[in-house]
């Protein structure tokens, strides 16, 4: 998220710290829920929308104050000062200023130190203070040349150049007033270099996601493609179970009809047996009566004849 402020893409920033906002609120980060409203502050302050930053300042400097987090309060009281600086309420931003200084000369952020003594420069610049503007303008610049710090050292001799200017000291005005610009060219071609590189990673990016875009679509593809393949696999499969099922089905039954046929038949061939024994029994059993009829025929035959 920090680095969409530094690329002053604040609607980016604000989605990244609200995401992380809720993530520390779920987690109960203190450290890292006042480092979401430091960030919204300057976002806001970014967009000139003043009172937004003021409130998510101070909501950040009061979690840094209960976590008793000093360093950090008093870049917040710096933060909150230059607001009020940007709304035109100098003297509540000179409070505040001055509510912080001796909060950083006792842990020595000299960083924080530059920033101030320059910001008050141009607080007493503006309230024709110049010989206070003089002595925190000259300070700014002392501490930003020992820093090496380009922003600060920049600001600091361009506060000189119109505190000398108001001051009517115009060949002083004229040296600081060139030292300026050398620092601003200086800084512009560093940044114009940032830019390009800027321009250059927002394309990369945008390569990247429209590529990132394109394999998912072809993942989701090959996805489909899948799921259709292994869809077609299972019905083969289905269709071969159903099919070898059948193929065995047929064979059985192929199977059952054989042995019925054949049990057939057995079974006629049996009865064929049976009934030509049958018919020899009958023969046998009129054989057997015929000759018992003429066995019997005969004597009676006699009898009858000598009775009669």
């Amino acid at each position: 998220m920090s680095l969409y402020i530094y690329q002053k893409d604040y609607e980016q920033a604000n989605i990244y710290t609200n995401n992380a906002l809720k993530i520390a609120r779920e987690l109960g980060n203190q450290d890292m829920i006042a480092y979401c409203y430091l960030n919204f502050g300057r976002c806001f302050r970014s967009l000139q929308q003043y009172d937004s930053a003021e409130i998510s300042f101070q909501e950040s400097l009061n979690i840094r104050n209960a976590i008793n987090d000093t360093v950090s309060a008093i870049s917040l009281k710096v933060e909150i000062a230059e607001v009020f600086r940007l709304t035109g309420d100098l003297e509540q931003s000179l409070t505040y200023y001055r509510s912080s200084l001796d909060d950083i000369n006792n842990i020595r952020n000299y960083g924080a130190l530059s920033y101030a003594h320059n910001n008050m420069a141009k607080i007493y610049l503006e309230m024709d203070s110049l010989p206070q503007s003089l002595v925190y303008a000259n300070s700014a610049l002392h501490v930003a040349e020992s820093l090496k710090d380009k922003y600060d050292r920049q600001k600091a001799l361009e506060s000189l150049s119109k505190i000398y200017e108001a001051k009517k000291d115009y060949p002083k005005a004229l040296e600081f007033m060139k030292r300026f610009t050398d620092a601003k060219d200086s800084i512009f071609n560093e940044e114009s270099t940032r830019n390009v590189e800027r321009k250059i990673f927002t394309y990369e990016s945008d390569n990247i996601k429209k590529e990132k875009k394109r394999l998912e679509e072809s993942n989701e593809q090959i996805k489909l493609m899948i799921a259709l393949a292994i869809t077609a696999i299972i019905l083969l499969l289905v269709i071969i179970v159903v099919i070898f099922n059948a193929y065995h089905t047929r064979k059985r039954l192929n199977y059952e009809i054989t042995q019925q046929k054949d049990q057939i038949e057995q079974d006629k061939n049996l009865i064929e047996k049976q009934s030509k024994k049958l018919e020899e029994l009958d023969r046998a059993k009129s054989r057997f009566f015929t000759n018992i009829s003429h066995d019997l025929r005969s004597p009676l035959s006699l009898i009858i004849g000598n009775l009669e």
